[in-house]
């Protein structure tokens, strides 16, 4: 899928209006294979909310377990989803995210339930009742963030951008006593 937004081209490099690197459908589904936890996004109530889950990619689905809730509701309902994996490295500042749009379904097919069995994807939660969820991956984007090599580059580094913690004066917890 082409990328509809606006890049810049350097070498076989593109980098959007940031100067982050944009990730070609190959790359993005390559770098889903290497972590074990993403966050699913949902909306509840016209609000996003996201869930930390186990998953595993096959072909252009994603599929994890859960129990009844929000992210079931969801697949049951066949709503459209967001699912995001990133990595970063904050002393390196680099890093990079990828973002998937897709249809979620519970998976009811007995076939198809067996082979996620044998897959071993298991939740870090324990539960009673165990559903699949698959989501189609309809869409899917990224973005890495490399440090600047080059001394002209005039981006501030990933840290000068971040709030100071601890910057204001003490505090100290008062606790009440009762009478």
């Amino acid at each position: 899928m082409p990328h509809r937004g606006r890049c810049a081209c350097h070498g076989d490099m593109r980098t959007d209006s940031s100067g982050l690197q944009v990730l070609d459908d190959a790359v993005c589904l390559d770098l889903l294979d290497t972590s074990p936890v993403g966050r699913v996004v949902v909306s509840i109530q016209a609000m996003p909310a996201a869930f930390p889950v186990n998953y595993v990619r096959v072909g252009r689905e994603i599929y994890f377990r859960t129990a009844p809730g929000t992210k079931l509701a969801a697949a049951v309902q066949g709503t459209v989803v967001a699912f995001q994996v990133d990595s970063f490295d904050s002393a390196g500042e680099s890093g990079w995210s990828v973002l998937v749009v897709g249809r979620a379904r519970m998976v009811s097919d007995p076939a198809e339930r067996r082979l996620l069995d044998a897959a071993g994807i298991r939740s870090w939660v324990s539960s009673g009742t165990v559903y699949y969820v698959a989501i189609g991956i309809d869409r899917v984007t990224g973005r890495r963030l490399r440090p600047s090599d080059d001394p002209g580059d005039h981006h501030l580094p990933l840290s000068a951008s971040l709030p100071r913690v601890n910057s204001g004066p003490s505090v100290t917890p008062v606790t009440h006593r009762s009478s």
